[in-house]
């Protein structure tokens, strides 16, 4: 059409949320096992809450999200570790987005353009460990990192403990 489309990453404002975008594109194949899981749930389980009276919340309280609880820790926990070691996609998006993509150099040097918009604490510990061989500095990022992601995934398996049949009391 000869339209000139948005330089979504070279913008500071913009490449925040076209990254987050790009991260939602990716999550196809949960959305599959969702489906897999909601096509799971018994019919009988749905009638026996319609013949007690449940309506369509009561349906989805009390018989669907116990039934799919273990799928949704699953999608949970393995959101919130790769949302947490997010490398890739910004980088490449960083490279790309200042013109600097080369196939074998570094990519130090431009990690989180434009302005570091784009740097994520991945790429952060990654320049600081090999970028600038502060290693002592870059372990103590890593084991930062990791002690946020278990305390993380600690709150969310206390939290989805309530789903449970057994929690659900």
């Amino acid at each position: 059409f000869g339209i000139k489309g948005p330089l979504w990453f070279n913008d500071p404002a913009w490449s925040k949320p076209s990254l987050v975008l790009l991260g939602i594109w990716v999550m196809g194949d949960i959305m599959i096992i969702f489906l897999a899981a909601l096509l799971d749930v018994s019919r009988e389980q749905y009638e026996a809450a319609s013949l007690d009276g449940a309506n369509g919340l009561q349906k989805v309280r009390y018989v669907t999200m116990p039934s799919i609880a273990p799928v949704l820790l699953f999608a949970a926990v393995t959101g919130v570790i790769a949302a947490i070691q997010y490398f890739t996609e910004a980088a490449v998006a960083s490279s790309v987005a200042s013109g600097k993509a080369v196939v074998g150099q570094g990519i130090s040097t431009n990690l989180g353009y434009p302005d570091g918009s784009l740097l994520t604490y991945t790429q952060w510990l990654y320049v600081r460990g090999f970028g600038t061989y502060q290693l002592g500095y870059a372990s103590a990022l890593a084991v930062l990192l990791f002690v946020v992601a278990a305390l993380i995934l600690i709150l969310l398996l206390r939290r989805f403990r309530a789903f449970t049949p057994e929690g659900a009391q």
